[in-house]
């Protein structure tokens, strides 16, 4: 969750998401936001710092999102791009890891940085390599 003065509820939050395609094995990553107002319309740039080498996992496009009123106005984005194996293993295996999307920054916890890691060695090698 970070503070965001634009937002009328004062915060956006944002989720990081893994998953492999059964077609191809390659490897998605997809961050959704949740605020008061779009975030990431054109997309995000998303950048990693892992035990202070930063990797560049390049333009996240936009991959959909719509907007509930259930519980007073939410909009509910998803930006997503294809990562390399090599890049995610950085990740996974770093002590230290912060993510940058587009203008928030956060710093990863130890459990998520274990999860990471629990994901990366579950995809088959050869499935990843396609």
């Amino acid at each position: 969750m970070f503070s965001d003065k634009t937002q009328s509820s004062g915060t956006v939050e944002l989720s990081l998401y893994a998953s492999t395609s059964d077609d191809d094995g390659k490897i998605i990553l997809m961050v959704r936001s949740i605020a008061d107002h779009w975030q990431f319309l054109e997309g995000a740039d998303v950048h990693v710092l892992a035990d202070g080498r930063r990797i560049d996992l390049g333009h996240f496009r936009a991959a959909g999102g719509h907007v509930e009123t259930d519980i007073g106005v939410s909009t509910i984005e998803d930006v997503a791009s294809y990562v390399e194996r090599s890049a995610l293993g950085q990740m996974a295996s770093a002590k230290d890891l912060e993510i940058e999307v587009g203008l928030y920054a956060c710093r990863v916890n130890s459990k998520n940085i274990q999860r990471l890691k629990e994901f990366t060695m579950a995809i088959p090698a050869a499935m990843a390599t396609k």
